[in-house]
């Protein structure tokens, strides 16, 4: 642990610390460790950034700026910087601390050489005359490895699911499955004209009385009350009938054929006929008496 020089040492604008998240993560608040900070006057600021990275590796395009008063930072402790306006992270990104400082104003960020093990070298960075530079670097001591700066992330949730048939009749039971909804809490789902009309489990069984297409509607909850909808449909039909038309068997032979009309039901229609050789399809021929 130490602390990293403010502007009346070597003139640098801005503090950087990198982070890195493989998945979308949801960044509503950072952690800020100070070692001394005083306000000149009431108004004195700084300026937390939230900053993407670029192909080297050095703080960019600016996603969240947000302001906070020195008067109310915590001395010789970690103060919470919530961000008015969250944002999705994904991959490299730079938490970046910006020196609004006037004449008075004194601010000393801490420092720490304790690394995670899927964290990065040269972690924090510093902007001296315009240029991002590794503080390992822009400094004669090679120094800790990172600000003790954290970034307060929290995991997205994705609402997914399938269901076992796309179109079922009226009575039959369907399954859903949100299985591969990702960092989901809880499931919360919602079933239009099914039994029952709503369910909390991952995969829940649903039977509808009536015709007509069906909404589903399925909300994810995340661990810190993020959340996500997806809504599909279900198609609900009649059981099928089916009209046959036959054609009577001429001089004894075997010419007689059999004609299947369907209708109501769902989906394709199949056709098995209970003759000698069985047959398949809309028509059967070939048929004795």
């Amino acid at each position: 642990p130490g602390y990293y020089p403010g502007p009346n040492v070597t003139s640098p604008i801005a503090y950087a610390e990198k982070f890195y998240t493989p998945a979308n993560g949801n960044l509503k608040s950072v952690d800020l460790f100070v070692g001394y900070a005083k306000a000149a006057s009431p108004t004195s600021e700084i300026t937390v950034n939230i900053q993407t990275s670029n192909a080297s590796g050095l703080p960019a395009s600016t996603m969240v700026i947000q302001k906070f008063p020195i008067s109310s930072l915590n001395i010789g402790d970690y103060t919470n910087i919530p961000l008015t306006m969250p944002v999705t992270v994904y991959d490299f990104f730079f938490v970046t601390v910006q020196m609004n400082t006037a004449n008075g104003d004194t601010v000393v960020i801490g420092s720490s050489d304790y690394r995670p093990a899927n964290d990065y070298s040269n972690t924090a960075f510093v902007l001296l005359s315009g240029t991002w530079k590794p503080v390992t670097t822009a400094f004669t001591s090679s120094g800790p490895a990172s600000l003790a700066i954290t970034a307060n992330l929290s995991a997205i949730p994705d609402a997914k699911f399938t269901a076992n048939a796309s179109q079922i009749c009226v009575g039959k039971p369907i399954t859903y499955d949100a299985a591969t909804s990702k960092n989901a809490a809880d499931y919360e789902w919602t079933f239009q004209d099914g039994n029952p009309a709503t369910a909390s489990t991952a995969n829940p069984t649903v039977t509808y009385s009536s015709l007509g297409t069906k909404t589903v509607r399925l909300v994810v909850h995340g661990g810190c009350g993020e959340s996500d909808t997806l809504i599909q449909t279900t198609t609900v039909a009649a059981y099928p009938t089916v009209t046959i038309t036959a054609i009577n068997e001429v001089c004894n032979g075997k010419n007689g054929q059999l004609t299947a009309t369907p209708s109501g039901g769902s989906g394709d229609f199949t056709y098995t006929w209970n003759s000698t050789p069985p047959q398949s399809g809309p028509v059967a021929k070939s048929l004795a008496a």
